[in-house]
C-alpha cells in the first residue's frame, strides 16, 4: 500500500481502469480497486470519478518508516 501512496503523492492523483489502478500515462497497474476502496474507508485516497487522490493522511502513512 506504501508503493501506491506513494505513487499516488507523486503524480497527483491515480486513475481507475478496468478493476484496477494506474499512475497517469502508466501501463503497469499499482493495485486492485478493491484494495483502492479500502485505502478510501482508511481515509488515505479520496475517490473522484476515476480518480484516486491521496488524502493528508495518506501523506503522513506513506511518509512513516516501520
Amino acid at each position: 500500500m506504501r508503493r501506491v501512496l506513494r505513487r499516488a503523492h507523486l503524480y497527483g492523483r491515480l486513475v481507475a481502469h478496468d478493476g484496477k489502478l494506474y499512475y497517469p500515462g502508466g501501463s503497469h497497474s499499482l493495485c486492485s480497486e478493491e484494495t483502492a476502496i479500502a485505502m478510501v474507508k482508511a481515509g488515505w485516497l479520496r475517490h473522484r470519478g476515476e480518480d484516486y487522490e491521496v488524502t493528508p493522511d495518506g501523506v503522513r502513512a506513506e511518509a512513516r518508516r516501520e
